[in-house]
């Protein structure tokens, strides 16, 4: 027997069976929609981001706004809100940052009144207080020399923005 070549016999065949298969499509299947959420999350994630931008920039827009006006209105009027001569309606007719308290807008306007396009769906709306000296966070109820101008910039029902200032009437 030892010159005699043995052949043996396999049982084994060759390729993939079904259950390979199936266990390889699963996997795939599970990477695929892993990848898939992973990119809707950082699409999300950019939306949030863009509309956090997009508020601030409107909000210290208005608030630039706002604060370039005298502290007081300049025909002697001492309560906070729209003096006679001056349109709720138009912005532009404001001569005094507490003009604007209550003042909403919705799309956003220019300072001119004209509105800014492409703005949609975005709020924006101001409130004006009398501040404590010692406490700005705190209202004062009689004139004190500081008030506290709140901008507040919402898309759709959501706040997405809130800038405070002060201005004194020494500034």
């Amino acid at each position: 027997m030892h010159g005699t070549p043995v052949h043996l016999r396999s049982d084994f065949r060759t390729g993939i069976t079904l259950i390979e298969c199936a266990g390889a499509a699963l996997i795939l299947g599970l990477l695929i929609t892993t990848g898939l959420r992973a990119a809707a999350q950082a699409g999300a994630s950019q939306a949030i981001s863009a509309r956090s931008v997009t508020g601030t920039l409107l909000a210290e827009s208005l608030m630039n706004d706002i604060l370039l006006l005298p502290y007081a209105d300049p025909a002697g009027g001492t309560f906070i809100g729209i003096d006679s001569g001056e349109s709720a309606a138009n912005k532009s007719t404001f001569d005094d940052v507490d003009d604007f308290d209550q003042w909403t807008e919705s799309p956003p306007t220019s300072s001119t009144g004209t509105t800014m396009a492409g703005f949609a769906g975005w709020t924006r709306s101001v409130r004006v207080y009398r501040a404590s000296l010692s406490n700005p966070d705190s209202n004062s109820g009689a004139e004190s020399g500081l008030k506290r101008i709140e901008v507040t910039v919402k898309f759709g029902s959501k706040d997405v923005c809130k800038l405070t200032s002060l201005r004194s009437a020494a500034s």
